[in-house]
């Protein structure tokens, strides 16, 4: 300041990449990729930057410059353009996010998926749920494999997570390894597009999605770990 006293500014809410990191988004004021990579986002319907966190924060929150997550819902949602950043096949990777389920349905509703249209061969991965249920799914070559299992409740927080160390893959859910297996990631062609909250077959999610974030070459958890560290801070 002008009359010399110091001022530290507030970091807390402003998130930091790991290495490899090749998206994160989701935890900011505005619609973004905070990995540096530079991805930008296409908005379907309406779409809301949301101040519910899963993360706490000692700081009171100010829209200016704070956020906590996405809002999400049916036809409202976000995409962005196919990148070799998002093709994780042939090394370890990770793939997470914290998710907050509004509203279970009776058929596979996709928050997270990679993938070409046409039909669920040509997508690359996806996160999705059924009822209670959610899984993760993968082009294994030939076909998708599911690699199913967790149980999720509505209007609460849960952080998860898919690590890849080359040979094994596992899903986590709030820190704990609900399957796992040695069917490895392939790319499954056509013209992948990234969406948050939905899918190619337009199957809409309702909720909150915080903390997205795509590591391709390391995995960061640990696939053969039967429990990992839940986060504590925004990445």
């Amino acid at each position: 300041y002008p009359d010399g006293t110091s001022f530290t500014p507030d970091r807390s809410a402003l998130p930091t990449a790991v290495t490899n990191t090749k998206l994160l988004s989701s935890q900011q004021n505005r619609f973004m990729d905070s990995s540096g990579q530079g991805h930008t986002f296409t908005v379907s319907g309406t779409p809301k930057v949301a101040h519910e966190s899963p993360i706490g924060t000692a700081t009171a929150w100010d829209p200016a410059t704070h956020a906590g997550s996405y809002d999400i819902s049916d036809s409202n949602y976000l995409y962005a353009s196919a990148s070799s950043d998002f093709d994780v096949a042939g090394g370890s990777f990770t793939i997470e996010c914290w998710m907050y389920d509004e509203g279970h349905g009776s058929s596979n509703l996709s928050f997270f998926e990679y993938g070409a249209g046409g039909s669920w061969a040509n997508v690359d991965y996806i996160l999705y749920t059924n009822a209670t249920t959610l899984s993760y799914d993968r082009f294994d070559g030939s076909s998708g494999n599911i690699l199913q299992q967790g149980t999720i409740g509505l209007n609460e927080w849960h952080h998860v997570a898919v690590a890849f160390d080359g040979t094994n893959t596992s899903l986590f859910i709030d820190g704990t390894r609900v399957a796992t297996d040695t069917t490895g990631q392939n790319l499954a062609g056509g013209t992948p597009v990234l969406y948050f909250g939905n899918g190619w077959d337009g199957t809409g999610w309702s909720g909150l999605l915080s903390g997205m974030r795509i590591v391709k070459g390391t995995d960061v958890y640990g696939a053969t770990n039967s429990s990992i560290t839940v986060p504590t801070a925004p990445f």
